[in-house]
């Protein structure tokens, strides 16, 4: 009977489970570039009294569905869109991305040799990671990196991008309408400059400053008048039965003449400031009425504004972004052992 060889002694032992082994242990205790994750965790909420304080919907979860709020969705899906890959910079990912060893850096083996922007997009993804907890509607983002200030300026940038894309996203939403607000607000500001324009003409026409209280003081004027006439008349009837002729009826009546003269003056410098005086009155009635379409515009508009940041998504950090202090990938002892114990198995299947 032959003597069975030791497994190490076998070169089959060695092609299929030492030389691998050798060779991912080389790699990932010394060639392997050590890389930093950088986490924080957000919470993403509306201030709507529709929602709850953990920032879901009452509805969901008298339904017995989700009490996610579906901004917590936007934001994951947005974190990993092509807009923040871009806003982010392509040129700036790429620098830093491509500075790692040759099997995971960006353009190596991982992206088989590969550096346009697409694959780099595709890199961003499977770095810049997103996890949404299901039950407290947490959001747990990662960024992986070759740098601690990278991942960790990386990661506050993300966070604030998204952020300023949540709180727009109701108010872009509500535009249309505060448009509309906006254009009949100038309107009708526009208006009362020309109604005010137009009170001006008039007083200037009618060489009268106050024009309103001008007319009232001419009416006055009239009424003092026609009551002096009538007192005038009222002593010259009761003094023509004593004496018809005397000399005192006689002044009586030049005096009634003289305010008879008076009246018909006044009345005339009446009927022509009537008609400027009605345009005034209808100038004056438009300057209230537009003053008061403006105050209800600028409430409408403040109520549209009041209504979009209501309605909006905003982000509660909960942890911020973690600048770390050693890296933590790529776990030489832990990938070495699982490769070694792997392809040992495999040896034991095939030798």
């Amino acid at each position: 009977m032959s003597e069975e060889i030791i497994f190490y002694k076998r070169r089959i032992f060695w092609w299929v489970c030492g030389l691998p082994s050798l060779l991912s242990c080389f790699y990932l205790f010394v060639l392997a570039t050590p890389r930093y994750v950088s986490e924080a965790v957000v919470r993403v909420y509306t201030s709507s009294p529709e929602t709850d304080a953990s920032g879901g919907g009452m509805i969901g979860e008298i339904g017995g569905g989700s009490s996610i709020s579906s901004g917590a969705y936007i934001f994951k899906k947005y974190i990993q869109s092509w807009d923040m890959f871009q806003i982010l910079g392509v040129k700036k990912l790429y620098n830093h991305w491509s500075k790692g060893d040759f099997i995971s850096h960006f353009g190596g083996i991982l992206t088989l040799f590969s550096a346009n922007d697409m694959k780099l997009w595709a890199y961003y993804k499977n770095h810049v990671l997103v996890k949404l907890d299901e039950v407290s509607g947490l959001l747990i983002i990662k960024v992986h990196g070759y740098s601690a200030d990278f991942v960790c300026n990386l990661n506050h940038e993300i966070i604030e991008q998204a952020q300023n894309k949540l709180l727009q996203s109701y108010i872009k939403a509500d535009q249309a309408e505060r448009d509309m607000l906006s254009q009949k607000l100038l309107e009708d500001r526009n208006k009362l400059r020309s109604d005010l324009d137009n009170i001006s003409l008039l007083q200037k026409s009618a060489g009268i400053p106050d024009l309103k209280s001008e007319y009232q003081a001419v009416l006055e004027s009239l009424s003092e008048a026609q009551k002096e006439r009538i007192i005038v008349k009222t002593k010259a009837s009761a003094t023509q039965f004593l004496a018809e002729r005397g000399e005192k009826i006689a002044a009586l009546k030049v005096q009634l003449a003289s305010l008879d003269e008076d009246i018909a003056a006044q009345r005339k410098e009446i009927a022509s400031q009537a008609d400027v005086y009605k345009k005034y009155e209808e100038a004056e009635s438009n300057v209230q009425e537009d003053i008061r379409n403006i105050m209800l515009d600028e409430q409408s508009l403040l109520e549209s504004f009041r209504s979009s940041l209501k309605h909006a998504y905003y982000i509660d950090v909960i942890e911020e972004p973690i600048h770390p202090t050693n890296p933590t990938r790529p776990r030489a002892l832990y990938w070495a052992a699982i490769l070694f114990f792997t392809s040992f198995v495999i040896y034991l299947l095939v030798k």
